[in-house]
Formats: C-alpha cells, structure tokens, sequence
C-alpha cells in the first residue's frame, strides 16, 4: 500500500473489505482491539506484523508516541533557553501551547 501499511482484502461477505495486517496479526495473536483504539507499532515500521511489536493505543496516545512534530513538542522538558518545564516555570497560552514562565518575565523586563 502507498502508505506503508501491509493490507490483505477480505471478500467472505461478497464485498471487497481492505483489513490491516497488522490489526489482523494483533487480533489473531492478542486479541480484539477495543472499540475507538489503534495499533501502534512500537518499531516504527508501518509494514510490520509481529505481535512483540504491537500495543494498543488510543488515537491521542498514539500521535503522542510517534514521530512528528506534537509528539516532539510533548517530550520537551525545556524550553528553548533550557529553562525546565515544571509545575511553577510552566503554564498554557490562548492557543495551548506550553510556555515558560521565566522566558516570559525576562521578555516583559526587555531582556529578552
């Protein structure tokens, strides 16, 4: 398939159905994925089927795990001056994004 993903098409119903292969390889092996969850390959290989390397995950959860852009911003534990992302240095502008605290107070100072 263009986009990575092994597939195999199912006709017992008399319909052509396209089923992942690795949602095949986890239900035969692990067992039923629950409803509104995904798979996530923990190798980062789209095309595999090992079960070792499957888990369920919700949609959220498995953007987050992967490689892309909110999953990096997630992982951050610092902001770009490397002051630490915490509790008290931390808090959500309008748009949700995380900003720093200490970053913001020097920016108000003109120091920034």
């Amino acid at each position: 398939m263009p986009n990575g993903y092994g597939a195999l098409k199912d006709n017992t119903t008399g319909k052509d159905k396209l089923i992942y292969a690795h949602r095949l390889s986890y239900e035969l092996h692990t067992g039923e994925i629950p409803p509104l969850m995904t798979i996530d390959h923990m190798c980062r290989v789209r095309a595999c089927v090992n079960p070792a390397h499957l888990r369920v995950l919700s949609r959220g959860e498995n953007v987050l795990a992967g490689e892309n852009i909110p999953a990096w911003n997630k992982r951050k534990t610092h902001c770009k001056r490397g002051h630490l992302f915490s509790g008290e240095t931390v808090y959500l502008n309008k748009r949700g994004h995380r900003m720093c605290v200490v970053c913001g107070r020097l920016r108000k100072q003109g120091r920034l």
